[in-house]
């Protein structure tokens, strides 16, 4: 373990300049990193995290389930590294593939990128597969990454005058107050009790033990999973996060900090070490799929995602989609068809 002043840091067991960590595909771009972000949330706030199963390396889905039982809804991450391709193209390039191994009525998928000009205007409907199923484009501007420098003062200077201060005041009352900062890939050594306790008295929003299972099925499922934690010089703990490095990038599923301590900065304080830490193991971003908050929200770049929801022509998927306008109004399924359009669309694909 090494120590520096009261700040005390439990190296990862792996590196990332070694070959062990460097996934063999192509590296994600920022935007990709956004999309993937958001899919992975959507498996958490579904509850479907541990459904999640790629199907090569660039396309990922789960089948949302209900009570066990299944919905015939699907969600997809497709990586968007298709050179000059569309988002449409890429879209059907993704239907096709899951359409030949899963059955399903919905599919939402998720593309890092912006839609081209063209598709930006026909963006209401769109017909895939010869009119089999229709698509709605559904455009989003995210801040969901931080990219990193080479160093951390190259970082610091890359801030606003504002965020680099209070980073560096942080950083320097956290350790004059005995804080203690510890990163582990070993799950074992935070007992869950300790962490589903913090959760409850997260500020601003406590978590409840069942979405922080959610959370952990899927983070904890990967090959390079890390947790951190800042506690005081008692041993209290004050603030946890945990996550997985993939490939050049750290992606931190959730962070929680204990709301009788508001004083303490603890969500400033634990990013500005992870930080440090990450462009110290030559990491190039760090990845918030649930979007970024607080000041460093000012830091985050913007990456265009964009939804694709695309419904099967039948019956039974229009019904249930119906259904979803009247019990979930701000689903994909209620706003494509709350769309100008849609059943003219439904019955004649017009």
């Amino acid at each position: 373990m090494e120590t520096v002043g009261s700040l005390k840091r439990l190296e990862l067991a792996f590196h990332v300049r070694g070959a062990n960590i460097v996934d063999q595909i192509d590296y994600l771009d920022s935007d990709s990193w956004a999309a993937y972000g958001r899919f992975i949330y959507a498996s958490v706030r579904t509850r479907c995290s541990d459904r999640v199963e790629p199907i090569h390396d660039r396309l990922m889905v789960f089948r949302r389930r209900y009570w066990n039982i299944d919905t015939a809804m699907v969600y997809a991450w497709q990586h968007s590294g298709f050179g000059n391709d569309s988002i449409l193209k890429a879209a059907t390039r993704a239907l096709e593939t899951i359409s030949h191994q899963h059955r399903f009525d919905h599919l939402n998928l998720y593309i890092g990128g912006r839609p081209g000009a063209e598709e930006e205007e026909k963006r209401r409907f769109q017909p895939l597969l010869d009119g089999r199923y229709m698509a709605l484009i559904i455009p989003l501007e995210t801040r969901d990454v931080l990219e990193l420098a080479p160093s951390f003062e190259e970082y610091l200077q890359s801030l606003g005058r504002s965020n680099r201060r209070h980073l560096r005041a942080r950083q320097k009352a956290a350790m004059k107050a005995g804080i203690q900062f510890v990163i582990s890939s070993d799950p074992g050594s935070l007992p869950p009790k300790e962490r589903f306790n913090l959760g409850l008295h997260s500020r601003p929003t406590p978590y409840r033990k069942e979405l922080v299972k959610a959370f952990d099925a899927y983070s904890m499922a990967q090959p390079h999973y890390y947790h951190a934690t800042l506690r005081s010089s008692d041993g209290e703990l004050l603030s946890y996060c945990s996550g997985f490095v993939k490939q050049d990038s750290a992606v931190v599923m959730y962070q929680f900090n204990h709301r009788d301590y508001p004083d303490l900065s603890l969500s400033m304080t634990m990013r500005g070490f992870l930080i440090q830490h990450w462009i110290e193991l030559g990491l190039r971003r760090m990845v918030l799929p649930m979007g970024m908050n607080g000041n460093l929200a000012h830091a985050a770049g913007v990456n265009p995602v964009t939804q694709v929801f695309i419904l099967k022509r039948s019956l039974r998927a229009a019904a249930k989609a119906i259904l979803l306008r009247l019990t979930a109004p701000r689903s994909d399924a209620a706003m494509m068809v709350g769309t100008k359009g849609f059943l003219a669309h439904l019955l004649q694909g017009k």
